[in-house]
């Protein structure tokens, strides 16, 4: 039996995903694994629509069994929503092959800079402390170093998110010792930030999700972008669509409760980063532009969105040590399975190092007191999603407690 697994997002899933997954079953798997990000997600945002309206889209279209990402990895930077994600489809113990969208399949070019930033040689570790002294942000300061030590070609590699990822990836494996093969699927179409659709072209998440914050008269021309049934689930929920400037007022409140100035207990939050906020909060107006006026140089846009989500969500960076210290994920939570995949799921059954939780009613029995207060973390996670999608429906907020598993 050969299993490959897929890190994801899917806000929402497009015809560029399914280009991976079929990519994926040419080239032999017998079963898709995907583990998908909740209800936020790793820039710092919401996903637009709430993870078992996804999950139901990637079952549609040739993924086997999705298994949710906690929140503490999905919204965290690449190196923690890497290990998160590798060492999830790791413990499952049936998962052989790890996928990912890069813009290259150049193996070489991947092991070769995932070496140096595993390894950091003395070299490495000059020039960005160099170029971090300079002012330069993190992921600007690195990709200078990797230029002056591998030349410019190395550089513009990981330029680009998915190429970042796939370092993290690369890298994850290596610290594991994982038996988990690499299968890197060039991205085809548009680049990950293209913000406008171009017919003939496999899209980018981020057009579909600017035509879908648009007027509804011009969600039509998805039609060419998505497999029909994600169309079809996208225009059933156009009431439903879930944006940042949907939480201004809680993320508001939460900054306004926080008396006791301990605000860089969370996580991704530095002592500049706090001291910016407490002098800006008066300027708050929404989300959006919060983040938009607490960017420098040196922090990015994507840095301080995942801080602010992290204070919302109470993700301090004591969570980060500790699930460090315990080897990172530690259950899996099943979303949903196709009935087809029985084989699977025994196999997993089998082989799994760590529990598999379909009821979350019935993890307090499964889990030890320490995992199940991260899995009540995410439950809390996905309630304060929902309460927003309950305001903004005018329809009752759903209990995490009682969904059922997407089955198909």
């Amino acid at each position: 039996m050969k299993i490959t697994g897929i890190i994801a997002e899917y806000n929402p899933f497009h015809n560029g995903h399914l280009y991976q997954i079929e990519q994926i079953k040419k080239n032999g798997a017998d079963y898709v694994v995907i583990v998908m990000s909740g209800d936020f997600l790793q820039r710092g945002t919401p996903a637009i629509l709430d993870k078992w309206t996804r999950t139901h889209m990637a079952l549609l279209n040739g993924a086997d069994l999705v298994i949710e990402l906690p929140c503490v990895f999905a919204t965290a930077s690449a190196q923690y929503f890497a290990r998160g994600g590798v060492s999830l489809l790791d413990k499952l113990g049936a998962v052989d092959t790890i996928s990912f969208g890069c813009e290259s399949d150049d193996t070489n070019t991947i092991h070769t800079i995932s070496t140096l930033l595993c390894e950091e040689p003395i070299s490495y570790k000059e020039k960005l402390q160099a170029f971090l002294k300079e002012g330069n942000s993190f992921p600007k300061a690195r990709e200078m170093a990797i230029s002056s030590v591998l030349g410019k070609e190395a550089a513009s590699f990981v330029s680009s998110p998915n190429n970042i990822l796939a370092l993290e990836y690369c890298i994850s494996l290596s610290e594991r010792n994982s038996k988990m093969k690499l299968l890197p699927i060039k991205r085809e179409g548009n680049g990950y930030h293209a913000a406008e659709l171009e017919q003939d072209l496999l899209p980018s998440a981020t057009a579909i999700r600017r035509v879908l914050e648009a007027a509804s008269d011009s969600r039509n021309q998805l039609n060419s972008f998505v497999p029909e049934s994600v169309f079809s689930i996208l225009n059933e929920n156009t009431s439903d669509y879930i944006w940042q400037n949907d939480f201004s007022l809680l993320l508001h409140y939460k900054l306004l409760s926080i008396r006791d100035f301990s605000i860089n207990q969370f996580a991704d939050v530095s002592k500049d980063l706090s001291d910016k906020i407490w002098k800006n909060l008066r300027f708050y107006q929404n989300y959006e532009q919060f983040c938009g006026l607490l960017k420098s140089r040196e922090l990015t846009y994507s840095r301080i969105n995942r801080a602010l989500t992290h204070i919302l969500l109470d993700i301090t960076q004591n969570m980060y040590e500790d699930v460090k210290a315990n080897d990172y994920a530690s259950y899996a939570r099943i979303l949903g399975f196709r009935k087809d995949a029985a084989p699977l799921l025994s196999e997993i059954g089998k082989s799994s190092s760590i529990p598999l939780i379909s009821k979350p009613a019935d993890a307090g029995s499964i889990l030890s007191k320490r995992d199940y207060r991260y899995l009540e973390h995410d439950i809390f996670c996905s309630h304060v999603y929902d309460s927003v999608v309950a305001v903004k429906t005018e329809r009752a907020a759903k209990n995490e407690f009682q969904r059922q598993l997407v089955i198909l």
